[in-house]
């Protein structure tokens, strides 16, 4: 593949809805061989078939079309016809539920209710394979480049959703414990996906990203390691890293990033090592568009000039990087204020929330109030800029805790008739009422 094919092909890529977090950033490399040594060949683990096996059985297909073989499973036309029944009410559930600010959970769709009951079991058996330190990875081999196509990505999606729909359902009911076991699962294959090289692969990442910290606001619990899972995720640097690495799939004839060739390679690096660790906050669509064009300058040759025009999506994908870093930061504010509140005598939540504004976006104002009748309000005030909305926008304000009813006063007793001829009483001087 030319350089300039690539670049049409970054510059027009559709992007799904979301983009890369959780797991380990990913680094950008300088050669071939370090991409190829960052990326080792890869098979289908026993516990990627057995998530194959078990999702097909519900009409969910986790298997690439194109896998034929004995040991992957998919789902028959009578499965995905009768799951395909099921995609409006999960959307309209989530998009509910996480747009909403509150933490109560609302009364979930029937049909989404009588699916959840009906395979219990099944989805149960997910969870289960998905714990443990069972790997979970599917076929990958690097030296294939763009002729290797990535895994079921519109199956893992539908999995997801579903695995969200049912934690916050398993909320709904009271059941805390099961409903994080239900997200841990999700977790642990939001990680799979995380761990590839493919761009659409980390842009569809986040989708589980995003929708795994709404829910988390939903559960009365501070769900311990949560918040630490969600600062250390750095979306806009792993965006970017994945980028650079694009010419290691993308060029068949270069080894490494000198001369002219590797321009595209060091332009992105540029980029990534520009926004590493950065507020995310301050890299608003123009300060974002400001570091492409001056990497492009500074890498590219005269006729091969670029500008931020030229890639469009990733500018967008970019800025969806920066909003759910905040989605994330809010997410761990309330965890660790419920941390404080589980750890008081009294349960009570604290009066200050030291973690507020220390971690993304310092220089925005966020906000923490507690109120009389048990509940809390974290909000963050900040812009975060996005050139288009797709799917589930969560909000940047958070309720957390139940209200409690103030107690009712007694009836105030009527006041007695005086008897007839009864006289006022009457205050003695210099005695006080």
């Amino acid at each position: 593949m030319t350089f300039r094919v690539a670049v049409a092909l970054l510059a027009g890529f559709a992007l799904p809805r979301f983009l890369a977090a959780g797991g380990a950033t990913p680094e950008p490399a300088s050669t071939r061989a370090a991409f190829e040594a960052m990326y080792p060949k890869t098979s289908t683990t026993a516990a990627a078939l057995e998530l194959e096996r078990l999702a097909a059985s519900i009409g969910v297909d986790l298997a690439r079309a194109e896998e034929k073989e004995p040991k992957h499973d998919h789902p028959t036309s009578e499965a995905i016809r009768a799951y395909a029944t099921l995609i409006p009410a999960i959307a309209g559930f989530l998009d509910r539920e996480l747009k909403s600010v509150d933490e109560r959970v609302g009364v979930p769709p029937p049909a989404l209710v009588a699916f959840l009951e009906e395979n219990d079991p099944v989805l149960e058996s997910i969870r289960s394979a998905t714990s443990g330190d069972r790997e979970i990875a599917w076929d990958l081999d690097v030296t294939l480049r763009q002729q290797a196509s990535p895994q079921n990505l519109l199956g893992q999606l539908r999995l997801q959703r579903l695995l969200v729909a049912r934690a916050l359902v398993q909320t709904q009911r009271g059941d805390v414990e099961p409903a994080l076991q239900t997200l841990e699962a999700s977790w642990r294959l939001l990680d799979a996906l995380s761990a590839r090289p493919e761009l659409i692969s980390q842009l569809l990442a986040v989708a589980a990203a995003r929708l795994q910290a709404g829910a988390l606001r939903k559960i009365d619990s501070p769900a311990y390691g949560w918040s630490d899972r969600l600062r250390s995720s750095r979306p806009l640097d792993g965006l970017a890293a994945v980028i650079a690495n694009e010419v290691w799939l993308g060029e068949s004839d270069i080894s490494g990033l000198t001369g002219e060739d590797g321009g595209f390679g060091r332009m992105w690096r540029r980029v990534r090592d520009a926004l590493v660790g950065s507020d995310p906050c301050v890299w608003t669509s123009g300060g974002l568009r400001k570091i492409v064009e001056e990497a492009a300058i500074a890498e590219m040759s005269d006729e091969m000039t670029l500008t931020a025009d030229s890639f469009p999506n990733l500018i967008n994908a970019f800025e969806r990087a920066r909003r759910v870093m905040i989605d994330q930061e809010l997410t761990a504010l309330v965890l660790d204020a419920r941390a404080e509140r589980a750890a008081s005598r009294r349960r009570s939540w604290p009066g200050k929330l030291t973690t507020l504004g220390a971690s993304i976006c310092p220089r925005e104002p966020w906000s923490y109030k507690t109120f009389r009748n048990g509940t809390v309000t974290i909000s963050f005030g900040g812009r975060a800029e996005e050139t288009e909305v797709v799917g589930v926008r969560l909000p940047f304000t958070a309720n957390a805790g139940i209200p409690v009813a103030s107690a009712r006063k007694p009836p105030r007793r009527p006041l007695a008739r005086k008897a007839e001829g009864e006289q006022p009483a009457v205050k003695a001087p210099g005695v006080p009422p």
